[in-house]
């Protein structure tokens, strides 16, 4: 019995792994064909991805994107307003 509920589990997982494929070439088709700077965060900007046309855009790398990376091509005055709009974003829901 433990080997039939194994075999199972090892099936669902990998049936599981091939949407999970398949949603994210489909994520990536999608927000690298258009022309807007798009991006994926967290945490009030921490930001986790950032498309090809955000790295043309700014200069930055994937890694210097990162966290709170991405900051650094804003404008030093535009720095808090950009994170109060985080902020605020975040407190709407």
């Amino acid at each position: 019995r433990a080997q039939g509920d194994y075999a199972r589990w090892e099936s669902e997982l990998k049936r599981i792994e091939g949407e999970l494929v398949e949603k994210e070439a489909r994520f990536r088709t999608l927000t690298e064909g258009i022309p807007q700077l798009v991006w994926r965060a967290v945490d009030a900007g921490s930001w986790t991805w950032a498309s090809p046309q955000w790295l043309t855009f700014t200069g930055q790398t994937q890694g210097q994107t990162q966290a709170r990376g991405w900051l650094e091509a804003v404008h030093p005055d535009d720095h808090e307003p950009t994170m109060r709009a985080w902020a605020e974003a975040g407190e709407r829901g």
